[in-house]
């Protein structure tokens, strides 16, 4: 006969005995031996109440709605001596953002804290207060003009596709709190305003965007609040004007 009388206390090592059944089993991190009249054999153990290290999401990742500010707004050069033509109507300019793929890394093993990278795209509209749009001038240059006669509204639309990083740490079961980065390639700069509906096309839009920002979401609905550290438009083009957007999201 084989008495085992000693143990080992070892961090993630249990032992358990059946002296009924006369086995011994020995585990350390979900591995282990079971011993017994039939011999020594191996057996795994998985703990299905922890969350995954590694997650995705497709389809909506996440979905935000929420409304463009202009802020930090200076005028210089062919855009300088037509007043605050750039004042926004905040409720008309709306951004609407779609993240439809993310993949999550869980940090710790309870996934408390959470590094996930996503690809989102963006369409963000900017109302004007007044009658105004943006041309092309003879020179080829982009410059405001006013509108004559009664314009229901008029705006200018820039598309982006991006990446967003986000780092989450999650409080409980169905609270994040969210901060996180990301850069936007534009597809497109566009003005519209109607009445006759006028649309047009213009480069006048930085190229790419940073940004960062940080939400805050209950069982997937909260709060966002994006800051871009670029300027909307070109460098050159004849404003230095920076974007701030908050809203609601759907998602983390």
């Amino acid at each position: 006969a084989i008495v085992l009388a000693a143990a080992v206390s070892v961090p993630g090592f249990s032992q358990d005995r059946d002296a009924r059944g006369g086995s011994l089993t020995i585990g350390a991190c979900h591995y282990g031996l079971n011993v017994d009249s039939n011999g020594i054999s191996e057996y795994y153990e998985t703990d299905s109440s922890r969350p995954p290290r590694v997650s995705g999401s497709v389809g909506i990742a996440s979905l935000d709605f929420g409304f463009n500010i202009l802020t930090g707004t200076g005028y210089y050069g062919p855009w300088k001596g037509y007043g605050d033509f750039l004042d926004m109507n905040g409720w008309k300019s709306v951004r609407v953002a779609w993240e439809p793929a993310s993949v999550a890394i869980a940090i710790d093993r309870q996934a408390h804290v959470s590094l996930a990278a996503g690809i989102r795209i963006l369409a963000d509209n900017y109302t004007f207060s007044r009658p105004y749009t943006l041309v092309y001038n003879d020179m080829g240059t982009v410059v405001p003009r006013e509108i004559d006669g009664y314009v229901k509204k008029s705006k200018l639309t820039a598309t982006y596709i991006g990446i967003p990083i986000r780092l989450s740490f999650r409080i409980g079961n169905d609270l994040h709190i969210t901060g996180y980065a990301a850069g936007d390639l534009l597809l497109s700069g566009r003005t519209k305003y109607k009445k006759p509906k006028v649309k047009g096309t213009v480069s006048c839009f930085s190229p790419l965007r940073i940004s960062a920002g940080g939400s805050i979401t209950f069982n997937n609905l909260g709060v966002y609040c994006e800051y871009s550290t670029t300027p909307l438009f070109k460098d050159g083009t004849g404003a230095d004007v920076r974007t701030v957007s908050v809203g609601l999201r759907f998602g983390i």
